[in-house]
């Protein structure tokens, strides 16, 4: 593929899966908004006991295949069919694992309710297997245009779905059946959309020369999902469920901003990259615009959330939710570097070294599980202190260091490029952060004119640094937009000479 052209779709992809990504995550936030308001926390932290039994079954049933079907250049029908029926076996053979040991589970929590609700919501498990295959047909061509409808009809049916169950009275159970919901709309619309259809076809010869690279993307994201649902599970077990759900909820905030930016960049930095495989330079290049343009858009968006948590909250959750407001901000500050473990695992996968990204995860997690059993007694915030001030900068040197070898863009030339965003933004936040207190210094105001105080210092600070200090991702941007379109708004055209 002609450098050009490779550059044109793999810019219009990643704009396609941005856009796929808001569009569902704005969605979806407001229907969260909405269920927050009806359900509760004690409704959430209940159903979020069982999203780490669900995680680990949906990885399984991808096996990592996805990647590798994504990755290997010469992939044949045979490679898709034999991938698409294993994917549908595992699923079946998890969801009865889930069945048979939901009183199991229930008991654990000392939750009966439990029971019921994994044997229901574990169906997602065998509807989701058939995307898998859909899913990489969708990265291998850069299709993200049809993700972007894909995803909006699954979050919109979602939502539905859920807000309608929950007006009528059914609770927790509001939320199980508006994922099943969702679910199947998306496969769906899927199978409508794209153009490839099973056939039976099988070969284990086929599976085996995936699986070589595969099983230790498999290990990798076992690692990452347990760990990553293991906070909850352990919060679960030794607090509350409202507690889970404070913590969570915290969370999702800058989680749900950071999965668009960071699932756009996963989607189409790998097949891009993948492609320059062979050219260390061009892919040098390519990562560290990549670094450039993503901490550029979130560093200050999660700098500006962490700064309007608190009347955030107030607003948008009610009274009830404020318990979430310190869980928040730590998490903005976390979720702010995700880009940088992102882009530098990406790269690893399109390098084919599974193997260091395997090695990594394992580290990463020991270093994790330590937190957590060190921490979880001391109570909920403390643990998420730790994971801040340990975990988060531990884990992203580690990510970055292996790639100064293999691409010449490791740890110092990654923290050179970043952190003088990284302390402006910061010290921007900190800024607005002041604005309510200073306030109501003269008068009590109102949290929604805190917010909008807040929200307007912070847009015109970030927009006066980018004006005067004219960043090199400004410059990077400009050059995507069309040179008639740039002509036309005199802003975009204010570019600093090189």
């Amino acid at each position: 593929m002609a450098e050009k052209d490779l550059k044109s779709r793999t810019v219009k992809g990643f704009f396609w899966r941005l856009a796929e990504r808001f569009g569902t995550q704005g969605v979806g936030f407001l229907v969260a908004l909405v269920l927050a308001r009806l359900l509760g926390p004690e409704a959430y932290g209940t159903l979020a006991l069982l999203t780490i039994f669900i995680a680990i079954s949906n990885v399984f049933v991808d096996c990592g295949f996805g990647t590798a079907l994504v990755r290997k250049k010469d992939a044949t029908d045979q490679d898709f069919n034999s991938v698409f029926f294993l994917s549908l076996a595992v699923a079946a053979v998890f969801y009865g694992i889930l069945y048979v040991s939901a009183p199991w589970i229930a008991d654990f929590y000392h939750r009966p309710v439990l029971v019921p609700l994994l044997r229901v919501l574990a169906f997602s498990v065998i509807i989701n297997s058939v995307n898998g295959v859909q899913n990489a047909v969708l990265a291998r061509e850069l299709l993200f245009n049809l993700s972007f409808r894909i995803g909006l009809v699954q979050t919109v049916t979602n939502g539905l779905v859920g807000i309608a169950a929950a007006y009528a009275g059914f609770g927790v159970w509001a939320l199980v059946w508006g994922t099943l919901g969702g679910s199947l709309a998306g496969t769906l619309v899927r199978w409508f959309l794209i153009g490839w259809r099973p056939r039976l076809m099988f070969s284990f010869a086929a599976l085996h020369g995936l699986f070589s690279f595969s099983w230790k993307l498999l290990c990798s994201a076992l690692l990452d999902t347990f760990f990553v649902n293991l906070y909850g599970l352990v919060i679960g077990r030794v607090y509350t469920p409202s507690d889970l759900a404070f913590y969570n909820r915290g969370r999702q905030f800058p989680q749900a901003a950071m999965d668009a930016v960071n699932g756009s960049l996963t989607s189409v930095m790998f097949p891009a990259f993948s492609k320059l495989q062979d050219d260390k330079t061009r892919l040098r290049n390519a990562v560290r615009k990549a670094f450039l343009l993503s901490t550029f858009a979130v560093f200050p968006l999660m700098a500006l959330l962490a700064a309007v948590a608190e009347p955030l909250i107030r607003i948008l959750l009610g009274e009830v939710w404020l318990p979430a407001v310190p869980f928040l901000q730590i998490a903005c500050v976390i979720f702010a570097l995700w880009p940088v473990h992102t882009i530098n695992l990406q790269v690893l996968n399109a390098l084919g070294r599974s193997d260091i990204f395997l090695k990594l995860e394992i580290v990463k997690k020991i270093l994790s599980a330590s937190v957590l059993f060190f921490s979880i007694r001391q109570g909920v915030l403390f643990l998420a202190c730790m994971e801040l001030v340990v975990s988060t900068p531990v884990s992203a040197v580690l990510n970055s260091h292996p790639n100064g070898r293999l691409i010449g863009y490791g740890t110092r030339r990654q923290v050179r490029d970043l952190l003088p965003m990284f302390l402006f933004v910061g010290l921007i936040g900190f800024g607005v952060a002041y604005i309510p207190p200073a306030l109501n210094r003269f008068s009590p105001i109102s949290a929604f004119l805190c917010l909008v105080a807040q929200g307007l210092a912070g847009v015109l600070a970030w927009s006066a640094l980018v004006l005067v200090w004219r960043p090199e991702a400004w410059r990077i941007l400009l050059d995507q937009i069309p040179s008639a379109l740039r002509d036309r708004i005199p802003f975009l055209n204010m570019r600093s000479q090189s």
